[in-house]
């Protein structure tokens, strides 16, 4: 019996061979593409756009092409979307045209394949950009100059047309430091309906939206005004305060093969036209979004914004040649100076023994310091005791006074006289306390613990109310917060620190009818604070440098002497910190802050917000 082999001949065995292989290729091929889908990426567009349509009508053209089992979409946001493509995860996006320069820009390989066209913007090159408005009824707000220092309402700072154009344009008007010529701005975040709301309910005083927007929302233009707005010149059929740009893109990456890239180009530009004749183009002018990119110094110029090697580059690049001859001159000179260096070692030795001599000197100058210091410290301690041991002394004599004359008028009252020698008593412990506490400062012992602030501060408020012989000034103590303030304090130096601030108050105002003193203890983010605040008269330019010139708390104002000088120093002993601020209704405030915030920038001098009570 022969070989089956036999029947096949070389021929056939070749032929077989080769089609085996082809075949065994393209299952290859098959199983491949079956388990790697296109990656389609489309940006979070704002809603209640008319190119909204085209989206869901890309999709089914790219599935009809592929097959719906070949295509994966999927919605990101803007930062999202960019970070996936740089990485490589995404092969098709579908996204603003500012989103596809940057990722150009920045070498992430990306191409447009087609940009989108409508009846209201015919040419793609000219179809996106911002709209600057407020609501009709502002009349202090009529161009979009007049935006400096107001709250706005936008987007993010990723958003192209809701955001980013609309501050180039602010640069085109020669606002070149447009991050500080809004007072501040409420980002929204992707939804633009709330830039709107914001606006109407007076939350934000203008807003910041895609042109087109309002009137894809079916708003009434009649109750806003359109700020800045610019003629179309029949490029766009809808309110813009921007120059404009190109409109939405469809792009590539490169990890779509070639051929994938011509069919969904095929796909696309075989779409039948959706309704506002939506249909996709060719943008060829994207020159002014890399203007843009420029100009803000953001995205893929960023860098320019802070010093950087690649900046040093691109900007001197004409001069290093120069630099590089200098260096060479440098390292002739290092070499002769190596050489100097030798002989002056002898003298830097010598030197540097004198040094040493001089360095005891200074330790014998710093000791005889530290004696002045100390006696200073206990010159400032004799002034807080004279100065804190008035009221309860006063007090004392005030009652053995009455006393004195009821004994006189032959009016014996037991139950007076009791209740008066106890109050004498009471006076007495607290000039002990306070004589305790200063011998505690001089040993360097706070003897501090937890406790709540509140009750110590009415207390505080009560023993001024006690004392208040002849002066007019009303005194109202406000606890604004629902539970208890803990914290790791002495209980007579919150006293101190609010008897002070009242009596200096009072001391400012005595002159003036209806004086009224507003005692807070609050909480916000940023820790406590103790906020003593009066109705007196507007304090002037003048006044207001003396109050905050030379110690900036001791200053020429009735009333701020000793006193805050003492608050001074136990705020910041407890680790916190003493503010000034004048009400644009007049009078002066005091903010203690009982714990420093981490950021102390945030509080500072004059600009604490707060009104005087009335």
């Amino acid at each position: 019996m022969r070989n089956s082999t036999a029947f096949f001949s070389i021929p056939a065995r070749k032929f077989f061979a080769v089609s085996l292989c082809t075949w065994l290729l393209f299952f290859s091929a098959s199983c491949v593409q079956a388990q790697a889908p296109l990656r389609v990426g489309i940006s979070e567009f704002a809603d209640f756009s008319i190119n909204e349509p085209i989206i869901g009508a890309t999709i089914q053209a790219l599935e009809k092409e592929l097959g719906a089992e070949n295509v994966s979409s999927a919605v990101y946001s803007v930062e999202m979307l960019q970070t996936l493509a740089k990485e490589g995860e995404l092969d098709l996006i579908l996204s603003s045209a500012g989103t596809y320069r940057r990722l150009a820009i920045e070498g992430a390989g990306v191409r447009d394949i087609a940009t989108v066209a409508s009846e209201r913007a015919p040419n793609p090159n000219y179809a996106d950009g911002s709209i600057f408005f407020t609501l009709a009824s502002r009349q202090d707000i009529l161009t979009v100059e007049d935006l400096q220092g107001k709250r706005i309402s936008a987007n993010h700072t990723y958003a192209f047309s809701g955001w980013q154009t609309a501050v180039r344009e602010l640069m085109l008007r020669g606002i070149d430091d447009y991050e500080s010529f809004f007072g501040s701005v409420l980002f929204q975040g992707h939804d633009m309906t709330k830039v709107v709301h914001a606006v109407r309910a007076g939350i934000a005083d203008a807003g910041i939206v895609r042109a087109c927007f309002l009137e894809d929302m079916g708003m009434d233009l009649s109750e806003f005004r359109i700020l800045g707005a610019k003629t179309s010149d029949g490029k766009i059929a809808c309110e813009h305060s921007t120059d404009l740009y190109p409109n939405w893109t469809l792009s590539t990456l490169p990890s779509t093969p070639p051929e994938i890239s011509r069919r969904i180009a095929s796909a696309v530009f075989s779409m039948p036209a959706l309704e506002h004749d939506l249909r996709w183009g060719i943008a060829t002018d994207f020159r002014a979004i890399d203007e843009l990119f420029l100009n803000l110094k953001i995205g893929p110029y960023e860098y320019l914004r802070e010093f950087s090697l690649r900046r040093f580059i691109d900007q001197y690049s004409g001069v290093l040649l120069v630099f590089a001859t200098l260096v060479v001159m440098l390292i002739f000179h290092a070499v002769r100076t190596q050489i100097l260096v030798r002989r002056r070692t002898q003298q830097l030795v010598e030197a540097n023994a004198r040094e040493r001599a001089l360095e005891a000197e200074a330790v014998q100058a710093s000791e005889r310091l530290a004696v002045v210091e100390r006696a200073g410290i206990i010159g400032q301690m004799s002034s807080i005791i004279a100065h804190e041991l008035r009221q309860p002394l006063a007090s004392v004599q005030l009652m053995v006074f009455g006393l004195l004359r009821r004994f006189e008028n032959g009016i014996d009252n037991k139950d007076v006289t009791i209740k008066t020698l106890e109050k004498i008593a009471h006076q007495n412990e607290r000039a002990s306390e306070i004589v305790n506490q200063v011998r505690s400062y001089a040993k360097g012992n706070r003897a501090r613990s937890a406790q709540d602030i509140c009750p110590v501060v009415l207390a505080a408020v009560a023993e001024v109310k006690k004392t208040m012989r002849g002066s007019r000034a009303q005194i109202d103590c406000k606890i604004d917060y629902a539970g208890p303030i803990v914290l790791e304090v002495n209980a007579l130096e919150i006293e101190l620190i609010v008897i002070n601030l009242v009596r200096n108050a009072i001391s400012a105002n005595k002159d003036r009818e209806n004086t009224r003193i507003l005692v807070e203890v609050s909480e916000d983010e940023l820790g406590p604070f103790i906020r003593i605040s009066d109705n007196g008269a507007l304090i002037s330019d003048e006044d207001w440098q003396q109050i905050l010139s030379s110690t900036r708390y001791s200053a020429h104002r009735q009333g701020l002497g000793l006193g805050l000088l003492i608050v001074r120093s136990i705020t910041e002993d407890m680790g916190g910190r003493v503010v000034f601020s004048r009400p644009n209704s007049g009078g002066l405030c005091v903010l203690v802050r009982l714990i420093a915030p981490e950021n102390n920038s945030e509080i500072s001098e004059g600009t604490f917000s707060t009104s005087s009570p009335r």
